[in-house]
């Protein structure tokens, strides 16, 4: 297949990819000289600037200013190669001397023609993955739940590529994870974002869509090198036709849903050329709290933070906060009285906006202990340990309430608790995050990919923004519930604010709640 020679200024940036070219600088930016290209190797590259065989950081740092610059000012092809060659002449990639002919003339590392072809595939890939990662996360942090797999139909496109064009997928489903292109070298197919209306709009169902990524397999299969034995895995899933496909060796993953991770929202700025940002998340103070070596040094520390979010207005001043491990189905869980338990059983980890590294299970009173060690030590959190966090507001937010029986089992009035404690602890957790000196990096993740009563928040969520409710205004009721009124009577102020707000029958209301509460159960 030929790569062609494809120009890229912002404005065709925008035109193909449709992302802000201001994402792609952020990706690019963010970027690490790596010496040692042996080792970085899929995810890594999210973070990690490289070039094949090549370990000198002179060279390393010549491209890469060469394509910084391009992507920044907007240069084609040629003024990039022109650009790259004048700064590696000084270099001396282009005039090392590897040997010599039998006239006793110098041997040079790299011909002219090679030269072009190795930094026209250099320029096409960066700059395609950079566009590709400020494209996903515009979808991941908008308002789409569907993806849609575009490719270019022309005599240069993969077949298997051109198999893809026009499929939808699921934000949520695991072909995301290992599939979103580039998907190859010289890949030009990209993500386009749909909305739940617009599928409907196609006379598709997305309830198909949801249960097709719910069952997704992804296989891992084994492939051996003919001429050196050596053995490598690579993965596939099955296009719906009986074939599988596979990304072309060594891009079967997502450095954009890497990148999406590791951003932080609240910033939403430019690195500046030549510049790299901070190692470590921007803070509110320093850390408030000290390492701990186990859980119980972790239990005296964290113990007196929370007691004063438990004994509010609406409690007994002498109700004590004990922290307790345990053995669950359920990441914590709480009495209302102040007794917090933290799961030592492993997990699943559902959804793959909160997996890294191949990470698929956790334990959450681990992942608590970590992501406290990591504040203190103002280390970067991942999604999953900041997870851990909003899961113990959660059941904080739960002794804040006016404590009533909401039944035993799955009720009614146990669903709707669970509505107003997780959708609201998912917007106000950054108040532990900041008792601790830190900040939330991965709020938009955590909101929409939360873990606990993951799907029966998502079609909350979703049903809100059918009726255009305003979640600003949504929370501060919310709030004012936990605040005021007893748990078990939740039903009717909800039901009463969300029909004059969203402009329906109280009946359509009720009658959606009692879907959600029979549909998902945790």
């Amino acid at each position: 297949m030929k790569h062609g020679s494809d120009t890229y200024t912002q404005a065709t940036a925008e035109m193909l990819f449709g992302a802000p070219p201001e994402m792609a600088l952020e990706y690019f930016g963010g970027k690490e000289i790596s010496k040692d290209w042996r080792n970085v190797y899929k995810d890594a590259h999210t973070k990690a600037f490289i070039i094949a065989n090549e370990t000198r950081s002179a060279v390393l740092k010549d491209v890469y200013g060469a394509l910084q610059d391009a992507l920044y000012q907007g240069k084609t092809l040629e003024n990039f190669r022109k650009d790259a060659i004048e700064r590696l002449s000084k270099s001396g990639w282009l005039s090392d001397v590897v040997g010599y002919d039998d006239n006793g003339n110098p041997i040079r590392e790299a011909t002219e023609k090679t030269t072009y072809q190795r930094l026209e595939r250099i320029y096409s890939n960066n700059l395609n993955l950079a566009y590709a990662a400020g494209r996903y996360t515009a979808i991941m942090d908008g308002e789409f739940e569907f993806v849609e797999y575009l490719a270019v139909l022309d005599n240069r496109t993969r077949d298997s590529h051109r198999e893809l064009h026009g499929k939808l997928f699921s934000t949520d489903d695991p072909v995301l994870k290992y599939f979103a292109p580039p998907n190859g070298y010289g890949c030009r197919c990209m993500l386009r974002g749909v909305t739940e209306n617009q599928v409907k709009k196609r006379g598709l169902d997305p309830e198909t869509l949801w249960a097709a990524a719910a069952s997704r397999e992804i296989k891992v299969l084994e492939e051996t090198d003919p001429k050196t034995g050596e053995v490598t895995t690579y993965h596939a899933f099955d296009m719906g036709n009986g074939e599988l496909f596979r990304a072309q060796k060594g891009w079967d993953y997502n450095p954009s849903e890497q990148f999406w991770r590791m951003r932080t929202p609240a910033e939403g700025s430019i690195t500046p050329p030549a510049a790299l940002p901070p190692s470590a998340p921007q803070q509110t103070a320093e850390p408030k709290v000290k390492p701990v070596k186990d859980f119980n040094e972790l239990k005296q520390q964290l113990e007196p933070i929370l007691k004063p979010y438990i004994q509010n207005q609406n409690r007994n001043n002498s109700l004590k906060c004990t922290l307790e491990e345990y053995s669950s189905r359920s990441f914590m869980e709480t009495n209302s009285l102040g007794r917090i338990g933290i799961s030592t059983s492993t997990h699943p980890i559902s959804s793959p906006a909160l997996q890294e590294s191949g990470k698929t299970t956790f334990r959450m009173n681990e992942e608590l202990l970590r992501a406290w060690n990591k504040i203190a030590n103002s280390n970067k959190l991942t999604p999953l340990e900041e997870y851990s966090i909003e899961s113990l507001w959660h059941e904080v937010t739960h002794n804040k309430q006016k404590y009533a029986y909401v039944g035993k089992g799955w009720t009614k009035r146990r669903a709707i608790m669970e509505i107003i404690t997780q959708w609201t602890a998912r917007r106000t957790y950054n108040t532990l995050l900041n008792n601790l000196g830190w900040q939330a990096e991965y709020s938009n993740v955590i909101k929409k990919h939360g873990l606990g009563y993951r799907e029966l928040i998502q079609d909350f969520d979703k049903y809100i923004k059918s009726i255009n409710i305003n979640e600003d205004e949504l929370l501060k009721e919310m709030l004012k519930l936990i605040d005021n009124t007893v748990r078990s009577e939740y039903e009717e102020p909800l039901v009463n604010w969300l029909s004059v707000n969203g402009k329906l029958k109280k009946s359509e209301i009720k009658n959606m709640l009692s879907i959600l509460w029979k549909r998902w159960e945790y």
